[in-house]
């Protein structure tokens, strides 16, 4: 980590940062990075400045969490600033299904939102509020673009046929079953 801040120090590129990450996942021993995020990996091979980096990288598409994982990642980190209540960590884990990348980007929001506000205690209803605003931020910063978009072109088509048809279906009755989709 020193040798990241020596690099931000000396004010050094966004390339020469990346080379730098290259070479020591490749010449260290036992060093390994997770790069996540909600976007379209195509995107960021078309950065110049990445290249380098991810051309010595796998993709592994990570999955939702179980029940308890989930919980203690969301207890964790929301425990730091308020007293989180049960029904307002189920609530979370509804609204994200269990899948970490989302879980980051609430909580992250949740925190701070709290922190600024002073909250001592996250109710259920706090979430719901806050949802609303974190999508119209969220939204705007394209981390939804993969559920469009897909990994590739044809499933980038076959993604908005699905959410389309969910959409479409989901207006005369909000809960649609595969049956209904496959049909459709």
């Amino acid at each position: 980590f020193q040798h990241l801040a020596d690099l931000r120090e000396e004010d050094v590129s966004r390339s020469e940062i990346f080379n730098s990450l290259r070479s020591l996942v490749q010449h260290s021993i036992g060093i390994n990075f997770i790069l996540s995020g909600g976007g379209l990996l195509s995107r960021l091979t078309e950065q110049a400045s990445t290249v380098a980096l991810l051309n010595i990288t796998y993709d592994l598409k990570v999955g939702c969490l179980e029940g308890d994982a989930a919980r203690l990642l969301i207890s964790n980190g929301l425990s730091q600033v308020a007293f989180c209540e049960e029904a307002a960590v189920d609530r979370l884990i509804e609204i994200t299904a269990g899948h970490p990348y989302y879980i980051q980007l609430l909580c992250r929001k949740l925190f701070h939102d709290a922190k600024n506000g002073g909250l001592e205690k996250l109710t259920p209803e706090f979430v719901i509020q806050t949802v609303g605003t974190w999508l119209n931020e969220t939204d705007k910063t394209h981390n939804f673009l993969h559920l469009w978009a897909g990994h590739s072109p044809d499933d980038g088509k076959m993604n908005k046929a699905l959410l389309s048809a969910i959409a479409e279906l989901g207006e005369a009755n909000p809960q649609v079953k595969y049956e209904q989709i496959a049909s459709a």
